[in-house]
């Protein structure tokens, strides 16, 4: 981290850097940036996927991986929270409109969520849904797999 003069060498004052303006574009967007957004959001989103390849490769120094995990909504793995996320979708959706989401619907995040059923059930019936995922399904008021 820091030398014993306390300053920071070259490459730890650019990562501060990327850091300061990741929590500035979550202060003033309200999210994460994305590598599919556009000019510096895109440029920001590669930076923090590179972050999180680090971390999980074990070369992320501890310093690091603490001022990552305090940025509000921080995940080191987004596609698994966003699975648990579109489980609870569900969950709502199911219990709202008491019908699994349908393709043909006229609204598009039932539309989604019917996409995203179809996927769920295709991998459990080729044998790649992990274990604990079907078991939340399961626990769903319809059958879903």
């Amino acid at each position: 981290m820091a030398m014993e003069d306390g300053s920071f060498d070259q490459l730890e004052r650019r990562w501060m850097a990327n850091y300061e303006e990741l929590r500035s574009f979550r202060a003033t967007k309200g999210k994460l940036p994305l590598e599919a957004g556009v000019g510096s959001e895109a440029t920001l989103g590669g930076w923090l996927r590179n972050q999180r390849r680090r971390h999980k490769r074990g070369r992320m120094p501890a310093w690091q991986a603490d001022l990552l995990q305090r940025i509000p909504g921080f995940v080191w793995e987004p596609a698994v929270g966003a699975w648990w996320v579109k489980l609870e979708l569900l969950r709502a959706f199911l219990e709202r409109e008491g019908r699994v989401p349908r393709y043909r619907s006229s609204d598009a995040g039932e539309r989604e969520l019917a996409a995203w059923v179809h996927k769920q059930r295709h991998n459990f019936r080729h044998g790649r849904l992990r274990p604990e995922r079907a078991a939340a399904l399961r626990r769903l008021p319809f059958k879903i797999v």
